[in-house]
């Protein structure tokens, strides 16, 4: 969408991941998250927030430190995966 077309740019620069390729961002962040490093943000009316940061995120065609935030509703607790909310490749 027109709003987050510069974020785009950014995938594509630095990962090589483009239009089209949101599953596979997904599943690559899926996939990472796990050795990222977690903060907790605060919670949303029946929302627990969260960020996680995965340092050496590694795309198609590049890595780099990746930011990602996460929703998981309350009473949901090891019932769902939680939602990835957005993410964004950090620039330094």
């Amino acid at each position: 969408h027109p709003e987050g077309k510069h974020k785009l740019r950014l995938w594509e620069s630095i990962f090589g991941i483009g239009v089209g390729d949101g599953a596979r961002l997904e599943q690559l962040i899926r996939n990472q998250v796990g050795g990222g490093v977690v903060s907790e943000r605060a919670p949303r009316a029946d929302t627990r927030r969260f960020g996680v940061t995965i340092e050496d995120f590694e795309g198609p065609s590049g890595r780099g430190p990746v930011l990602t935030a996460w929703a998981s509703d309350h009473g949901d607790y090891g019932e769902r995966k939680p939602r990835l909310v957005t993410a964004l490749p950090l620039v330094k």
